[in-house]
């Protein structure tokens, strides 16, 4: 018989399986042509038969995720369908892995067993979840990443243990070489901060250590970039940097911008750039197959970097009106449901259509309740800074860059990156909450480990 101290994290499971089996049952589940066509997704025949070689020959974006596919289709084969399987039931795993990580940062922090049990079972029944769960892609593999970050950075002391630290500096790792959005200078960073954090800026010999994780992490992060410019001349882990903030332009690409449109992009590398026969495959296909292109063809280096200059035109003569209508959409995409990203789950509109198409038709209202509420969630998150400076300054950091970075460097996809660092706002959920009951009971019960609770 399990002992009561384990009785929140048993229902939390419980929750977990039957909410699951629930969503299953109406019929939510994996759409089989993501992880075959999705334009991030390696073609999985190159991966099954060349690994190694088809990971190297990645240019678009870090390889992490798509060395997770490779190992996986060294089991499965090349069967999109049971790819797609082992994905989603991964994606379950890290659900309830990211569940019980999230209970005990509540309980760290005070929160009694019942409260923070009811908190977490909320939280994992989101439909924000639910849809990145059974979207076979990296949005829920970074979404776990940073849970474990911040249970990583919750147990971060003054002279205390190094294993957090490296555990911390490990996860932003494997968020660069995921995500090129998580550039190396902000691992880099991310080891200066800690490094202040954990042992206060000091030479001495506790402090060598976190100096040489912090130099190791950054190297390591910035693999694929010096692999580009060696091979490509991009010093960046994606060298779609161009295409990609071809997509923030005001009111759209038209013009000469018109040729960054993905699909037209493609086309012309094409057209322009036959490749050789010495080419990886993986560089000189046109299509994965009919009606899925090849986004890692050579071609489109070039017209990304053309577009890279095209964009610095447009926001040199006129970097107001850019930034403004960036502020723009950073505000109005906070209240976008996950379906608005790329294509949805199977059996998803069923589910959850009615309720999207609800929340739709209140228009500017829905955008605005909002955009206020994740202010709301910034601003319980500057009200912790009192309880724990360190914790959330970086938490807050975190949120800023990324935020940020997003939307200035991307022009949609946003509900996809806003789901990376739910688990931030998560927390920032429960602080506010705390604000809310302190008035109404015990739920934070040691006076030492309050959490935003005003004192």
């Amino acid at each position: 018989m399990l002992a009561p101290k384990y009785m929140p994290q048993l229902a939390v499971l419980i929750v977990l399986v039957l909410s699951r089996l629930a969503a299953h049952a109406a019929g939510l589940m994996p759409d089989p042509a993501i992880v075959i066509d999705h334009w991030q997704h390696v073609d999985l025949r190159f991966l099954a038969a060349d690994p190694l070689g088809a990971l190297w020959n990645l240019h678009t974006q870090p390889p992490l995720w798509n060395g997770i596919l490779a190992g996986i289709v060294a089991i499965t084969g090349p069967d999109g369908d049971a790819a797609t399987s082992v994905v989603y039931g991964l994606n379950l795993l890290m659900t309830g892995g990211a569940g019980l990580l999230f209970l005990d940062i509540l309980r760290r922090f005070g929160f009694s067993p019942l409260a923070a049990t009811v908190f977490t079972c909320i939280s994992i029944l989101s439909p924000n979840i639910l849809y990145f769960e059974t979207y076979v892609f990296y949005p829920h593999f970074t979404f776990f990443l940073v849970t474990l970050l911040v249970w990583l950075l919750v147990q971060v002391t003054r002279n205390g243990p190094l294993w957090p630290v490296a555990g911390a500096l490990g996860v932003l790792t494997a968020l660069a070489l995921t995500w090129a959005i998580f550039h190396p200078a902000f691992v880099a960073l991310a080891g200066v901060t800690l490094l202040w954090w954990s042992r206060g800026f000091t030479l001495a010999p506790l402090a060598r250590p976190v100096i040489a994780l912090a130099a190791l992490a950054t190297v390591i992060a910035a693999l694929p970039a010096i692999k580009n410019m060696a091979i490509h001349g991009v010093p960046s882990a994606s060298t779609w940097i161009g295409l990609n903030i071809a997509q923030t332009v005001p009111g759209g690409q038209s013009g000469e911008l018109a040729l960054c449109d993905f699909e037209t992009a493609h086309g012309n590398a094409v057209a322009a750039h036959a490749g050789s026969p010495a080419d990886h495959p993986l560089l000189s296909q046109t299509w994965k197959r009919p009606g899925a292109p090849n986004m890692n063809h050579p071609g489109m280096i070039a017209i990304s970097e053309h577009c890279l200059g095209l964009m610095k035109d447009v926001i040199l003569q006129d970097p107001i009106g850019w930034t403004a209508s960036r502020i723009g959409v950073l505000m109005g995409t906070h209240q976008l449901p996950p379906s608005n990203y790329n294509a949805d789950p199977l059996g998803w509109d069923a589910i959850f259509g009615p309720a999207e198409r609800l929340t739709a038709s209140f228009g500017q209202i829905s955008r605005i309740t909002m955009t206020l509420w994740y202010l709301l969630l910034i601003w319980a998150g500057v009200k912790c800074i009192r309880i724990n400076p360190p914790l959330c300054i970086s938490l807050l950091g975190v949120v800023c860059y990324f935020t940020l970075a997003s939307h200035f460097l991307n022009g949609g996809e946003q509900a996809r990156m806003r789901y990376t660092i739910e688990p931030i706002y998560l927390l920032f959920s429960a602080a506010l909450l705390a604000m809310a009951m302190r008035r109404f009971g015990p739920l934070i019960r040691n006076k030492e480990a309050r959490f935003a609770s005003g004192g």
